[in-house]
């Protein structure tokens, strides 16, 4: 996903001057080429974050359009005086990318797990949140990003994603995508999660229990109008994130829910609510906090 990231990137810069990137001394493999191809739209901010962010907020005043790029525990938690005071007031057309989602850098330790981004960042009026699920739903991510005049916040994973839609979906700020059809039985997830989503309910289909999956892309603003049309006819929602199961996809659901009075079951499904220091894999972690495919069907399983 940073690799496409990273092309998006630079195709946009070439068309719109004004685009800045500004990087808080990471990812050299990767940025590297970037810095020599747009040396005049490329700065590193140091590891520096909240100053990066203010930098940001007065090149945005300028008519710039930067775009803060670091690890997302990084993103969120170090400069956010800076993002709420300095960007959020002002609602200030300055873009924010989080590297690394849930427990992308697993074996750094607490330091560097980013599982409470979504909800630090979530309460900040006039922030946007994108998290897509594939390079594909990424490409409108980006788009929205740049067209939405405001901050926005992109959340992205650190390993490989293979694409989960065989062709570009409708991706519209505030709007879920339908993955995989159901009835009575959703899955809604976001991010990497949404492949274990469909793995997980393929399962499902096998042992006679079709179950849906919806992707949101948009934690915020979330796909209200979806939600509560679902909660309508459905017996069973649950929400599948790679986010602490605090403030993150499955709050956000769940207080639509409360409003709408359904009677579907509800059950939230992500990371616990404590600091981690085990260490291993993305994947080890998934599978030990039972977030992994076969986990979430027996779950989805027990609770229907």
């Amino acid at each position: 996903m940073r690799n496409n990231l990273l092309a998006l990137l630079a195709k946009k810069v070439s068309a719109d001057k004004s685009v800045v990137f500004i990087v808080g001394d990471l990812g050299y493999g990767l940025v590297e080429p970037f810095m020599k191809q747009f040396p005049k739209q490329f700065l590193n901010a140091g590891v520096a974050e909240g100053n990066m962010v203010g930098v940001a907020a007065g090149m945005s005043l300028e008519g710039f359009t930067p775009v803060c790029y670091t690890i997302g525990t990084f993103m969120s938690l170090r400069p956010l005086e800076q993002i709420r005071d300095d960007v959020c007031v002002r609602n200030l057309n300055v873009k924010l990318i989080g590297i690394g989602a849930g427990y992308g850098y697993s074996i750094y330790g607490p330091t560097h797990h980013s599982n409470d981004d979504i909800g630090i960042l979530r309460n900040l009026p006039n922030m946007v949140i994108l998290s897509p699920a594939d390079p594909l739903e990424l490409k409108g991510a980006f788009r929205v990003m740049f067209s939405h005049k405001g901050p926005v916040y992109l959340r992205l994973p650190r390993r490989s994603v293979e694409p989960i839609h065989t062709r570009t979906p409708h991706f519209k700020l505030g709007k879920s995508i339908i993955v995989k059809p159901g009835q009575d039985r959703f899955i809604f997830a976001t991010g990497t999660m949404v492949t274990n989503a469909l793995v997980a309910a393929k399962q499902l289909d096998i042992q006679g229990k079709p179950t849906g999956v919806v992707s949101f892309p948009t934690i915020k603003p979330i796909d209200h109008n979806f939600i509560a049309n679902v909660a309508k006819r459905a017996k069973l929602i649950v929400t599948l994130e790679p986010h602490s199961v605090i403030g993150g996809l499955g709050s956000a659901v769940a207080e639509v829910l409360s409003e709408a009075g359904t009677k579907a079951r509800f059950k939230r499904f992500g990371y616990p609510d404590q600091f981690v220091h085990v260490a291993g894999t993305e994947k080890y972690l998934e599978k030990k906090f039972g977030l992994d495919p076969g986990s979430v069907a027996r779950h989805i399983t027990k609770l229907f």
